[in-house]
């Protein structure tokens, strides 16, 4: 009382420290709100997040260490031959990168877009780190022969050319082989987090693209589980689909993946479920206390 009384004039009116405090006394007064942060603290904790997180593919790519391997990974950006273990790639685009060259790929090369606006699918070419035997999908012939960071691959078909037969590809994809599995970038509806900066995003909707037979797969695992196995499993997927059908346990729980099922009801969703008898046994009670129509005909296999 006395420090506030040297700065401030005693004539005025002002609320002194001892008006805030009840009658019930200080450390009350302290516990009482220990406890309400901490009851805050664990509603938080405990509650649902139903909320598909989208990443957003304009930042960042979605690196992960280059582990042993047969075939060859350069640098895409100084072409570098990197070393097992210090050298990173997206598993979403394929682009790779020397520690050095990170922030660079970043920003010169785009990743697999997430959400787009344009109905109209492009090839998205990545230059070398082909798959080892790829053929050329206009002269049949196999591709990266010599080494280095020759050749190309599209992220979204698949499809793989060599850098002189690119010119006779046409620009618009189809997405390949696994079209009716992927949920095209045009389809993909976020909404930004409440409160939070843009590179919070959920998924808020998803449009159908009236696709024949159309049945889009959404992985589900944990990555976590077993010798890395999960991660692996979900790291390989995101390659194939759009990134956004992937989702991680370990972040999020079942009622966060199911979200698809009620998004793109009435029409039915794959489910694969990446992991042990626990994973399909928590994913399963969800869905069944989600009131979702759920017909097993999956093959399990424990990871």
């Amino acid at each position: 009382m006395a420090t506030f009384s040297k700065f401030f004039n005693t004539n005025t009116n002002i609320t002194m420290l001892d008006d805030l405090i009840p009658s019930m006394g200080l450390p009350a007064f302290i516990s009482a709100i220990v406890l309400c942060c901490v009851g805050f603290y664990l509603i938080r904790k405990l509650s649902v997040d139903t909320k598909i997180p989208v990443r957003d593919s304009s930042k960042n790519h979605n690196w992960s260490t280059i582990e042993v391997s047969s075939k060859a990974w350069y640098c895409s950006i100084c072409d570098m031959f990197l070393v097992t273990g210090i050298g990173v790639f997206c598993d979403c685009c394929g682009v790779c990168a020397c520690p050095e060259d990170v922030k660079k790929a970043n920003l010169k090369l785009p990743c697999k877009a997430i959400v787009s606006t344009n109905d109209v699918q492009l090839h998205h070419w990545v230059k070398g780190n082909l798959p080892l035997g790829t053929i050329c999908y206009i002269c049949d012939e196999e591709c990266c022969l010599e080494p280095g960071l020759n050749d190309f691959q599209c992220c979204w078909c698949q499809r793989t050319v060599h850098t002189e037969c690119l010119d006779k590809m046409g620009q618009v994809c189809d997405f390949g082989s696994f079209r009716n599995m992927i949920v095209p970038p045009s389809c993909v509806q976020v909404a930004r987090r409440k409160g939070a900066l843009n590179k919070h995003l959920l998924l808020r909707a998803v449009k159908d693209p009236g696709w024949e037979n159309w049945t889009p797969l959404v992985v589900i695992g944990n990555k976590k589980s077993g010798n890395s196995d999960g991660a692996q499993v979900l790291s390989e997927f995101r390659k194939y689909l759009n990134p956004v059908q992937v989702i991680d346990l370990s972040e999020r729980k079942p009622q966060a993946a199911l979200q698809w099922c009620v998004l793109l009801a009435p029409r039915p969703v794959k489910l694969l479920i990446a992991g042990g008898d626990g994973t399909v046994a928590w994913v399963m009670t969800s869905s069944y206390k989600m009131d979702l129509d759920v017909r097993n005909q999956a093959y399990k296999k424990k990871i």
